[in-house]
């Protein structure tokens, strides 16, 4: 099947075609020729650095993902794909380092996934409080993020960074950021101190709370990958 790609819109449509015949061939030439005309599309760069790296050329992913650095979009998504996608080429200190900066993101939500995934990090290097502090960062910037509750609920803190973290929440709900997420995460904390009424508690006022939706585009960013540009768009 052939495909005429002329557009960075029609691109990406061609390149989805392609992968779903599973011609990755045609789907790295689509993605060659059109940075031929447009060498700075980000989404064009970030989709080939993620389609060499699952054709096990990390090497040759990584310049792409470098360029793609360099032309990140302004409203976030692409910072986390790209962070997301450097994860999965191997180079987790890039990782890292485009997840500090997105931290500081002006998107909430953004922000919010970028707090995420430094806690993810940081617990699956064993070091809990650092991943838990993170972790309550992202429900201060987004109290409706999901995964937050369960992963708390199974990394042990110290006696210190457990008091934090409910004197931080508790601070949100007093501000009127309550939400189903954070009550479940209190609910959670209490029960690792050995607070079980106050626990259940917490858990009766998020059974009384009703979810809000977290935007489709956000929703758990290791479902981008790997896949990434596709599904963010």
């Amino acid at each position: 099947m052939a495909h005429v790609v002329t557009k960075p819109d029609i691109v990406i449509q061609a390149v989805q075609s392609h992968r779903e015949e599973g011609n990755l061939d045609a789907a790295e030439r689509a993605l060659c020729d059109s940075l031929k005309i447009h060498p700075d599309e980000f989404w064009h760069l970030l989709e080939l650095g993620v389609l060499l790296t699952e054709r096990e050329r990390s090497d040759e992913a990584l310049l792409y993902l470098d360029r793609a650095s360099k032309s990140v979009p302004a409203d976030g998504r692409g910072a986390l794909a790209l962070a997301l996608a450097c994860k999965a080429a191997g180079s987790q200190e890039r990782f890292r380092e485009i997840l500090r900066a997105a931290s500081e993101s002006d998107d909430l939500t953004c922000r919010s996934f970028a707090y995420l995934e430094r806690g993810l990090d940081a617990i699956a290097r064993g070091e809990n409080d650092e991943g838990a502090e993170h972790l309550i960062r992202a429900l201060e910037a987004d109290p409706e993020l999901a995964e937050t509750p369960g992963r708390l609920e199974y990394i042990k803190l110290s006696p210190e960074c457990l008091r934090r973290c409910q004197e931080r929440l508790k601070q949100t709900v007093e501000r009127g950021y309550g939400s189903k997420n954070v009550y479940s995460s209190l609910a959670s904390l209490a029960l690792q101190a050995g607070e079980t009424g106050e626990s259940t508690s917490w858990v009766q006022r998020a059974a009384e709370t009703i979810s809000v939706k977290v935007p489709r585009r956000y929703r758990n960013p290791r479902a981008m990958t790997p896949r990434l540009s596709l599904s963010v768009r």
